[in-house]
């Protein structure tokens, strides 16, 4: 089930690969080429905590995003973006090394050169953001995922927690994080850990 999850929709990321790797525009084109996916990537996408925290192994923390980060172009072309996390907290379950304090995570899109892929549901992290993630662990590439495509991706803001992608929506989880005191996080995911 996890693979399915972290690697849905292979089909479509072949497709897009296929897109990405075309030019758009000129050759002289400072700006980067926007290639935007209208839906989600993924088999499986989440409009609850408690769901995102029954997949097995889920880990959910709140960190920084570090500076260091790397886009690469995989398989058929399609655009990856590795950013450090450093750890805060854990707020639910284990990460893999329980001592931690940067952890690689791993997401669809990015720009390289003048090519861009970006995920319309599933925002990229952005250096220095404080947030909260909840990301499942893949060991053939030794990276953590956001499960969901962009569902697990939340932010810190002050005393708030606001949802990455959905964040002024009606969204299940855009709801769900305006009525989150970011203080009380570590009670808010016992609350909603599955059964």
């Amino acid at each position: 089930m996890n693979k399915w999850i972290l690697f849905g929709g292979c089909a479509a990321l072949a497709a897009i690969g296929i897109v990405v790797g075309l030019w758009i525009g000129s050759a002289g084109d400072s700006e980067p080429a926007v290639v935007s996916v209208a839906e989600s990537l993924y088999d499986e996408t989440f409009d609850s905590l408690e769901g995102m925290l029954a997949v097995d192994d889920a880990v959910a923390i709140v960190g920084r995003v570090a500076s260091a980060y790397a886009t690469e172009r995989i398989g058929d072309g399609v655009l990856f973006t590795n950013r450090l996390v450093h750890v805060d907290q854990v707020l639910y379950g284990a990460l893999i090394d329980p001592q931690a304090k940067l952890i690689q995570v791993r997401q669809t899109g990015g720009t390289i050169g003048l090519e861009r892929l970006k995920i319309v549901d599933a925002r990229l992290l952005v250096h220095n953001e404080q947030v909260v993630l909840v990301l499942h662990y893949d060991p053939t590439l030794d990276v953590y995922w956001i499960i969901g495509g962009g569902d697990g991706h939340f932010l810190v803001d002050g005393a708030e927690l606001r949802h990455a992608n959905y964040d002024g929506t009606n969204h299940p989880l855009a709801a769900f994080a305006r009525g989150v005191d970011a203080k009380s996080l570590r009670s808010v995911f016992a609350e909603n850990a599955p059964d």
